[in-house]
């Protein structure tokens, strides 16, 4: 490799380095990249000593700790199509610095059914995105659960939504759920004087959103106007990613240091805790007194339920598990109704249609609520067909925890990180039914799934990956879709929806249909 080649690479990972994080100081920003340089050529030359002749077919490359990264991040779905048809199902990449096995198409789903004992998405997850190291590093109060001594079955948030939020079990959320949507739209959509029409960022407006529903149904009622609370739940998980990318990409001292001094998430666990600890405090003490009393929330039911280790947990454990409900229902559903609204945006016959049926409800029941949108058939079919066609092109990271080999021969080696690429699997015709309109399956069809009692916006199966398969599927995915479909049918009803941008990526424009 030439000299050239080398300063060329080590100045494009640089570029990327400072790209990612223009907010840290420029002397942080150059040392910091120069080390991630030097730790990924120390990583190539290592790994690639270590090359069994095995293993699944490699992709080509002509950048060292590079790899595929740009090729991959200019087009993913050419780049994963051209992999496909020249290496097959199964393949190896190399992105800046990572090995990572891409799995297509049908083996996808063999993947989610090998199990974890294979398989596993938490510990796929870990490597990713280390959140028990970087809540230790960031908090000192508290120490996040984590390890054997804490298995996932045993986990209380999950088990808590998985008993509790199921759709026939959400009524008692209603009424908060449209006061903390009537309460973003009055206050997070602004006019100027004289005007009907306005823009917003959607990334930062579906946050926050999700964030004012997240902080009075988890949270509690009484927090509906708690800003603090309400701009924590917003940004914990971005501030969660950011202090990630610095743990994949840099040697864990460097990336202690920076995640201390300046990409900390513990500013947002400090405000969680500061608001909701004298809460759940307050009700442990009145049930000391009086008895349990029954919960309409989730700190209430939390405190309810026993700790992985079957203790019983105290009102700083409980309301430290706040931290853990955010991440995992704020970005994950702020994002999934963005890509709705984008769908929307260049489409105003699908926007007429959805219309056309809130309307219908609304002669029918004399009002829109959040348990009504599930009798809307069409609104259902096209949260579906959103969440099919915006699924990941590599996502649903897992680790390799012995060798596994798949039915066509190959072996994934034991220890390898594995992304499915659930995009992929969805538009396979062999997995996914066109439907009656014989719309291609990369173009959204609002009414594919009218009609089909087992394909709604939150079945799971094959043919639906987006929320996982089997035991492990996400068991807060009834009031995510709920939430969506409430939010949208509430936009609809006083705005038409359009991008400002050619691919639509970052701004919508909202305009006054009252």
């Amino acid at each position: 490799m030439s000299a050239y080649n080398l300063n060329s690479t080590l100045q494009t990972i640089s570029n990327r380095f400072q790209q990612s994080y223009e907010k840290l100081p420029s002397p942080v920003v150059t040392v910091s990249a120069a080390l991630v340089a030097s730790y990924l050529v120390l990583k190539y030359v290592k790994s690639s000593q270590k090359r069994s002749p095995h293993l699944v077919p490699v992709v080509p490359y002509t950048l060292p700790f590079v790899g595929n990264g740009l090729e991959m991040n200019r087009d993913p779905y050419a780049f994963i199509q051209r992999c496909k048809e020249q290496y097959g199902p199964v393949f190896e990449i190399y992105t800046f610095g990572q090995k990572l096995i891409v799995v297509t198409g049908k083996q996808v789903v063999e993947c989610f059914r090998v199990g974890e004992e294979y398989l596993d998405f938490q510990e796929g997850v870990k490597d990713l995105l280390p959140t028990a190291h970087i809540i230790d590093v960031s908090y000192s109060k508290m120490k996040q659960q984590d390890g054997p001594q804490y298995p996932m079955s045993k986990n209380p948030l999950i088990r808590l939504v998985r008993n509790n939020y199921k759709s026939h079990q959400l009524s008692m959320f209603q009424d908060r759920l449209i006061d903390a949507v009537q309460k973003s739209l009055e206050k997070d959509i602004v006019f100027k004087p004289g005007e009907n029409s306005t823009t917003v960022d959607a990334s930062t407006f579906f946050q926050k959103l999700v964030a004012r529903i997240g902080v009075q149904l988890f949270a509690g009622r009484k927090y509906a106007d708690s800003e603090p609370l309400i701009q924590a739940f917003a940004d914990y998980a971005l501030s969660m990613f950011r202090a990630g990318m610095a743990q994949n990409v840099l040697p864990t001292p460097v990336a202690n240091f920076i995640l201390r001094r300046y990409l900390s998430v513990g500013k947002n666990i400090e405000t969680i805790m500061k608001e909701v600890t004298p809460y759940v405090t307050s009700i442990k003490e009145e049930e000391d007194q009086f008895g349990q009393s029954k919960p309409d929330d989730f700190m209430h039911m939390m405190l309810q339920v026993p700790g992985a280790d079957d203790h019983v947990q105290t009102p700083e454990e409980t309301a430290f598990w706040l931290k853990d409900i955010a991440f995992a229902s704020i970005h994950t559903t702020s994002t999934f109704v963005s890509f709705a609204v984008h769908d929307l945006s260049d489409r105003p016959d699908i926007q007429d249609l959805l219309r056309k049926e809130i309307n219908e409800t609304i002669e029918e029941h004399g009002e829109l609520t959040p348990e009504l949108t599930v009798k809307m058939p069409i609104m259902d079919s096209f949260l579906r067909e959103s969440l099919r066609i915006q699924s990941d092109y590599v996502g649903f990271r897992h680790k390799a925890m012995k060798d596994t080999v798949l039915q066509g021969g190959l072996t994934i080696p034991k220890g390898a990180t594995v992304g499915l690429s659930v995009y992929d699997a969805h538009l396979d015709t062999e997995i996914q039914d066109i439907g009656p309109n014989n719309i291609p399956l990369s173009e959204i069809d609002p009414l594919r799934f009218v009609g089909q009692r087992s394909k709604k916006s939150t079945s799971v199966g094959t043919d639906f990956l987006i929320f996982g398969v089997g035991a492990h599927s996400c068991p807060g995915r009834y009031l995510a879709s709920q939430e969506i479909r409430y939010i949208i049918s509430c936009l609809l009803q006083q705005y038409d929806i359009s991008t400002t941008t050619k691919d639509g990526n970052d701004k919508i424009g909202t305009s006054s249909t009252v």
